[in-house]
Order: structure tokens, then sequence, then C-alpha cells
């Protein structure tokens, strides 16, 4: 068309139809992209995050500043499949501070309760904590993490605790009630590590000077808390 023939005119509905096909291309087109780079992320949808949805794979719950309460009705928790999340302070767990020296910081606790398929009450239960131990070489302390999951099957008595599926831990409920703050010092303990060490790299002692002397090989011996646990356990 000739310059000066050109001019300026509404669209029509053919116009409108067209640009909306290609809008519509454009939005399947882009939103196919995104879903198999692994996101969410479309006109449609506006959940566009990395770790802020519980259906993404990459998905971390924030840390609980609940704390745990102190005893629960497990059964009537069970019966309602009830879940609880919390944490709890580790200098209120004695019997790790005595293990493993006074510490600072919580666990974070999520205790699942449920009944299985035999009608059996349980609690599915996962923790997650930071201590501080001491590395067996040089005896400074060193950050440790620490996650763990277990199974725990409630019973009344020590007596039904030989009937339980071998893949629960017998858990004794009295009275109806549950103290909570005894069951996850125990998961706690059995999780420890027996020894700890520093990367060799980062450890003031080496392995070799170690090796090299028995005087420097006793003086860890003696004083680490964990060969004195060791020996009052075979006494």
């Amino acid at each position: 068309m000739p310059e000066q023939e050109r001019a300026w005119r509404f669209p029509d509905e053919d116009d409108i139809e067209a640009t909306d096909a290609v809008i519509e291309r454009a939005t399947v087109a882009f939103s196919t992209t995104v879903w198999k780079s692994g996101h969410w992320c479309s006109t449609a949808r506006s959940r566009c995050s990395f770790d802020t949805t519980p259906d993404n794979p990459y998905y971390c719950a924030p840390m609980s500043t609940t704390r745990l309460p102190k005893s629960v009705e497990p059964w009537r928790l069970a019966a309602n499949a009830e879940r609880l999340e919390g944490s709890v302070p580790l200098e209120d767990m004695p019997r790790l501070v005595e293990a493993v020296g006074s510490q600072a910081g919580s666990c974070q606790v999520t205790l699942a309760f449920d009944i299985d398929q035999q009608g059996q009450r349980h609690i599915e239960g996962w923790l997650a904590l930071d201590l501080a131990m001491p590395c067996q070489r040089c005896l400074q302390p060193m950050p440790v993490a620490l996650e763990n999951s277990f199974l725990l099957g409630m019973i009344t008595s020590d007596a039904l605790a030989s009937a339980l599926p071998s893949r629960y831990e017998p858990v004794i409920v009295e009275d109806d009630q549950l103290e909570l703050l005894p069951v996850v010092e125990d998961e706690v303990l059995l999780m420890l590590p027996q020894v700890v060490y520093h990367d060799e790299s980062e450890c003031p002692v080496s392995r070799d000077a170690l090796q090299s002397g028995e005087d420097s090989e006793e003086t860890v011996a003696d004083d680490n808390p964990f060969s004195v646990l060791r020996s009052l356990k075979n006494q």
C-alpha cells in the first residue's frame, strides 16, 4: 500500500480473534516451558516460589518457635489422627546435659499420632537438633547436626511390649497421659554418636601426633567424657 494510502483504523473482530489466539498460544508455551523447568509459574498459577509451598519438592518447613506441651492424651490424639509440632529447649534435658555438657538451642520435634490397619495406636516422630560435642582427638567442642525419625507403639504395660510388631518401639502410656519430654530425650540420647572427630584439616591435633606418643593418647582417653561413660558401663 502506498505511504499516502496508509491510515489508522479500529481493529475488527478478525483482528481481535487473531490477537487472542496468539496470546493463548504464548501462554500455553510459557506454562509448558516453565513447568518443564520444575516451577509452578504461569498466568493461571500464582505460586511462583522456591520453598514456600509444601507441595514443592524443595519445601522446607520453618523452624518452630512453639514449645511442645509437657503432656498429652495420646489415645485421643491417635483417634483423631492429630499432629504436633514444636520445640524442646536442650537445657530442659538433664540426661543429655549430663552426657555431652550444657547446650544452647532447641530440639525441633514433629509427632504424628494415628492408628494403623491392625488397630495399633502409634506415634510417628521426627527430631532435629544441633549440639556442641567434644572432638575425640583434641577435646575441643565441634558442631554436630543430628536428625532422626522413629516409630513408637503405644502400650499400657511392659507385658504388652512383646506383642508389638517389630517396626514399633514401645512407649508406655499411664493414666491416659504421656509425658513428652522423657520420650523426646530418650530418642535424642539414642541417636547420639559414640565419638566425633573434627576433619583432620580442622583439628589442632593431628592423627600422626596422637600415634607418635602414648602420653598424648592416654591424656585424650582420660579426659574424654565418652571414655568415662564407657568405663562406668563396663564396671
